[in-house]
């Protein structure tokens, strides 16, 4: 009795001492993990647990440095553990939703977070990593959401001004993306991917000199951020510089030899300076890394058409649309439908390309062409009418409005728009011709005669000097395309979206876990 006596006062203190060493350890580990010392945290943690393995807190903690470490099936697994022990851990959902994410499974990424904010409800980080998740999903209006209400609990995080832009970006809010984007260079003006990821802004606007200006900051901050020059491509794209692209786009691939969005980028600018060849080994390149590129697909779609492959490219140009709807994949798409004799497909293409762009040019021209063919004549007039209003030094809309009127019967104003065509484009024989028609209908035959005379030597000259094609056919428009996807959600070093991951930690912005 007396020996029993002095055990259990013994295994009392003992208990109570290996708590109270549990508990500095894992503050320890804690300090340790803020000082970004993720092993030594691990040690502590670890320890901690030897001595009191009943410590949830251990576990979630030691999670939140296995993720540090891109250990996240060992997260996971520490975060299970954690749960088995307390149902109602907060940081345990939270890890291991973060750490569900990086590996993909969203949907439970997206549970584990909801609980974490079930049980946490002013926990900014959860709402971040929530909607990053939600982000990957391309569920951008409630990664906006959660970014918003992430950006309340904790206003001065860069990263989450980043994401919430990178997000509207993806629904198209320009202004308020740049908005955002403007506020994290505020706050970080030295990182290197805010500045790639406002291009992208640039970019839709087609503010092509201020594309150029923020990757070329982006890459004086950081000379190796591939993205950067990629989005440069872009710009020197938009501005027919597509040497200065294609050079860009080389040393994005020197620095990153799997990044998709370089090669799709030279593929179209290949495609820009008529190098059909190119572009199908760079898009092919391009959709062996990544088969959710759609300006990929795009461009190869546009090889088929210009080597009347119709069925291939509108195979392309559909998986494109299904990635990304935008007016230039149903515009050739259009095309395509129009040379295969799907006159209903190609005017209901055109439509759309027109109702996701009503200021494309291009769009009208085909679309006017086509339904002067089917005798839909004031309808084509219409068409080259708002587009010249659009850009009136285009001679290839006079010349499609002018064999509408001759189809009308109406030579005088035919004979006006093909005069205006042979001013805008003086060495193209195809006006000459039209006028030619025109003037016979007048019975002005020696008028005719000439005209016609004029249209054969300039066709001979224009066989000589290579096709004359239309802008548009010759190439997509690039800058449709959501480059959120090639860029940065300020995301983890393995991963490319357009968002900034943060790290779970609340006095920190720096990439992580």
């Amino acid at each position: 009795m007396h020996c029993l006596f002095f055990l259990l006062p013994a295994v009392a203190l003992c208990a109570g001492s290996n708590e109270k060493q549990a508990s500095a350890l894992i503050e320890q580990g804690i300090a340790q993990f803020d000082k970004g010392e993720y092993d030594k945290a691990i040690a502590d943690f670890t320890e901690a647990l030897r001595l009191d393995p009943k410590r949830a807190d251990g576990f979630a903690w030691r999670a939140r440095s296995w993720g540090r470490k891109d250990e996240f099936d060992k997260a996971i697994a520490e975060c299970d553990e954690a749960l088995r022990l307390d149902q109602k851990n907060s940081l345990a959902f939270s890890v291991r939703g973060f750490s569900r994410s990086r590996k993909g499974n969203y949907d439970k990424a997206i549970e584990d977070l909801t609980e974490s904010l079930r049980l946490d409800p002013q926990n900014a980080i959860s709402f971040s990593d929530r909607g990053e998740a939600w982000y990957m999903k391309c569920n951008y209006d409630k990664a906006v959401e959660d970014f918003t209400e992430s950006l309340r609990l904790d206003p001065k995080d860069f990263a989450k001004h980043n994401n919430r832009g990178s997000a509207r970006l993806a629904l198209h809010e320009i202004e308020p993306a740049l908005n955002d984007f403007n506020e994290a260079i505020r706050i970080a003006p030295k990182d290197a991917r805010l500045y790639c990821n406002r291009a992208q802004c640039w970019i839709k606007k087609r503010e092509y000199a201020k594309v150029i200006d923020d990757c070329s900051e982006a890459i004086r901050l950081d000379p190796k951020l591939a993205d950067a020059y990629t989005n440069r491509a872009v710009a020197s794209i938009g501005k027919g510089e597509y040497d200065k692209a294609i050079d860009d786009c080389n040393e994005s691939i020197r620095l990153d030899a799997k990044l998709a969005t370089a090669y799709a980028n030279r593929g179209c600018a290949y495609l820009y300076k008529l190098d059909f060849e190119k572009t199908m080994q760079d898009c092919n390149r391009a959709l062996q890394l990544d088969r959710g590129i759609a300006v990929a697909y795009c461009c190869r779609g546009l090889v088929w058409n210009q080597q009347r492959e119709f069925d291939k490219a509108i195979n392309d140009l559909t998986e494109a649309l299904r990635l990304e709807p935008t007016a230039s994949a149903f515009l050739h798409r259009g095309i395509a439908w129009r040379e295969k004799g799907k006159f209903d497909k190609a005017i209901a293409d055109f439509d759309e390309a027109q109702r996701l762009d009503p200021n494309d040019v291009d769009v009208y021209f085909y679309r006017a062409a086509l339904l002067s063919f089917l005798g839909e004549y004031d309808k084509a007039i219409d068409d080259c009418s708002r587009a010249l209003q659009l850009n009136p030094r285009r001679f290839d809309l006079y010349q499609c409005r002018g064999q509408a009127w001759y189809a009308k019967r109406e030579y005088d104003k035919a004979i006006a728009d093909h005069n205006e065509a042979i001013r805008l484009a003086p060495e193209n024989g195809g006006p000459y011709a039209l006028r030619s028609l025109a003037w016979a209908a007048k019975g002005e035959h020696d008028k005719a005669t000439a005209d016609m005379e004029t249209a054969k030597r300039l066709s001979q000259r224009q066989r000589q000097d290579g096709p004359l094609l239309p802008e548009r056919c010759r190439a997509t428009d690039i800058t449709e395309f959501h480059f959120g996807i090639s860029g940065q959600l300020v995301f983890a070093p393995a991963l490319r979206s357009g968002i900034i991951r943060a790290w779970h930690t609340p006095w920190t912005t720096s990439e992580g876990c």
